[in-house]
């Protein structure tokens, strides 16, 4: 397990989105507040997903799965020279042209801002002592930028849609009706996908919660046309191997398992067997 999230256990840390500082976005207040945390011997700051929200404002179930949201930016106006365009889109040539595609207009100059405020952001934070815990949302967006980019590796959201069952919260489960992964095609295409995400989630902070981790061993399908979840059923996760071919590449993976919900007792071998903690 990597020594950054074994330090977890032992530290304080707050969670706080960016958008609760007192103006919403980085620059001068998200560094005072990396301040404040090093003042109260805080080590780690964690954040709520970086990406665009929906219409409803939650980070949850964006139009991306790998940009970053502009209106967090302090200076959204900044001039991008086309050198440093050009070189972040050579970084990052596995999702840029899609975002582009979906968002337009002025969407890579926009990741460049993101990249420079965010990036100074972080650095500050290690100088100081504290460390970013990222959070990676399970499900993407329906129709959302990677939807459209790679429908193959979804299934047919006129079919099956992602949701959670009943439980102590609701009678009727939660339908959430995000697109649900063909994990056949997938373990097909080496996870490449996945592990492009969790690349990326390594960009922008030092460790990296999964939301809805339960999903990876067993997941809560829905017949499309069911207005409530209640009639869903389990079906199964790719389990360890997509961290498995995940690790070939990256290295051992800084992970928090969120296991909240119903949490059966494949979730807790899954969760023990990769050596991640959960929260």
């Amino acid at each position: 397990v990597n020594s950054l999230v074994m330090q977890i256990d032992r530290s304080l840390g707050i969670q706080l989105h960016p958008t609760s500082l007192p103006g919403g976005r980085l620059g001068p207040e998200a560094f005072a507040f990396v301040d404040w945390l090093a003042a109260a011997g805080a080590r780690w700051w964690q954040i709520l997903p970086l990406n665009p929200p929906d219409e409803f404002g939650s980070p949850y179930a964006s139009a991306s799965a790998f940009a970053a949201w502009s209106g967090l930016l302090c200076e959204p106006d900044n001039a991008v020279p086309r050198s440093e365009a050009q070189a972040f889109a050579a970084r990052h040539a596995g999702w840029i042209e899609d975002w582009e595609a979906f968002a337009g207009g002025d969407a890579l100059a926009a990741q460049v801002r993101f990249d420079r405020e965010w990036q100074a952001l972080r650095a500050y934070a290690l100088r100081r002592g504290v460390r970013i815990i990222g959070d990676v949302p399970i499900y993407v967006a329906v129709d959302g930028c990677d939807h459209r980019a790679h429908p193959e590796l979804f299934q047919p959201v006129d079919e099956i849609v992602a949701g959670a069952p009943p439980d102590d919260l609701s009678d009727d489960g939660q339908l959430w009706g995000n697109p649900l992964y063909d994990w056949d095609a997938n373990a097909a295409d080496g996870y490449r996908w996945w592990i492009a995400r969790m690349r990326r989630a390594l960009e922008l902070a030092d460790v990296f919660r999964i939301d809805h981790f339960r999903g990876f061993a067993g997941y809560w399908a829905v017949p499309a046309t069911e207005e409530t979840a209640r009639n869903g059923r389990w079906e199964p996760g790719p389990g360890a191997a997509l961290f498995r071919a995940a690790e070939l590449e990256l290295g051992p993976l800084p992970v928090i398992a969120e296991d909240l919900g119903v949490i059966t007792p494949d979730v807790v071998a899954l969760r023990d067997e990769l050596g991640f903690p959960g929260m």
